[in-house]
This record gives C-alpha cells, structure tokens and sequence, in this order.
C-alpha cells in the first residue's frame, strides 16, 4: 500500500505497529521540519513494535553537526539504543549523508550485520559488505566527539529481529528516493 499523506499526520492516526520505521526526508526546512523533532520520534516510538527499528536520515557530519547532535540527543530521551552511522553519496552535499538510527528493543545491534551476503551474491554486489556495514559507524574523530555523548549502544551484540522475514511491517516516510531501505534493512542490493 503506498499512503501519499503527511507522516506525522499518519502517526498520530494509526494503530499500526511496524518493525521498521524508515524516514527518508527532505532537510529540516518548511514542512520537513517536523520530521526532525522529538514529538515526531515519540509518535514513531508509538507505532513501533517491540524491538522496532527507527532510522532517519541524518544530515551531513560535515556541515550539520550541530543538527545532529540535537537529533541523537531527542531520540536518547525516548529509545534505548540510539545510533549513528555515515556512506558516500557522491551527489550529495559534501559527498556525504548520514543515519539515525533507533530501536526500542535494548538487544538491537544496528552496528552489526544481520546475516552475511551469500556466495552466489559476492560477485554481484558493488557495495555492501559487512565490513562497510560495520564501518560506516566509525567517525572522523572531530564527528565522534560531537556524537558520543548521545549514542546508546544495544545491551548484546545480538539482533533479535528476523531482518529476512517476509512478514516484517515497514513504514517508509519519504520525500526523496529510499535510499536508506537497502543499508537498513541489510538488503543486499
């Protein structure tokens, strides 16, 4: 089903409880702005299951530190595990985007990968690798200082989520291209 509809709006409607909530939003101006405030990550922590997964996009750690340090600290006052992590994107400002990345579930590990890419996959692939995975939650140090104080790390390095079953609710919050479906849900594509 594809809602063409205000997130926040939706959120503060519905019942649902999704497993993974992936919000792939315009920069915090104009009616994007919402998208970055803590009322609007305690109405995804509503709608997620237990265990549930939020990630975000997550500006750039170049020119939007300051940003994102406010965003970790809203999403630590509201879910146990708090995260963040950066790639590449060489048409984005400064050649970079990064994530936000939630879980109400104190066991989420989102540093670790959920499964290990197939075999008949390897050659295919002309990114992802478990060692990125792992990586891209690795800061230049100047970044790191600013983040640290509001990453809350799992209570295990064990994902209790099935990131493969097929059942799993998804809500994606988007105004541009998902391009944060495949990095978190470890598609391997």
């Amino acid at each position: 089903t594809l809602l063409h509809e205000d997130g926040t709006v939706f959120l503060e409607n519905t019942n649902v409880k999704f497993d993974v909530i992936i919000v792939d939003s315009s920069d915090p101006v104009g009616p994007a702005e919402t998208l970055f405030e803590e009322a609007f990550f305690g109405k995804v922590k509503r709608s997620l299951a237990d265990g549930g997964i939020l990630t975000t996009q997550g500006e750039c750690i170049w020119l939007h530190l300051q940003l994102i340090s406010e965003v970790l600290s809203s999403c630590g006052n509201l879910f146990p595990v708090v995260n963040y992590a950066y790639t590449t994107i060489p048409t984005y400002p400064s050649g970079q985007i990064g994530f936000v990345i939630c879980s109400t579930g104190k066991n989420v590990d989102p540093e670790a990968p959920t499964r290990k890419v197939p075999d008949y996959m390897k050659g295919e692939l002309k990114y992802y690798n478990g060692d990125i995975h792992r990586a891209a939650f690795v800061l230049p140090e100047f970044a790191e200082v600013k983040v640290t104080p509001y990453r809350k790390k799992s209570a295990r390095n064990i994902l209790n989520i099935s990131l493969d079953d097929s059942t799993i609710r998804t809500l994606l919050i988007s105004s541009a291209v998902a391009c944060l479906v495949g990095f978190t849900l470890g598609k391997m594509v």
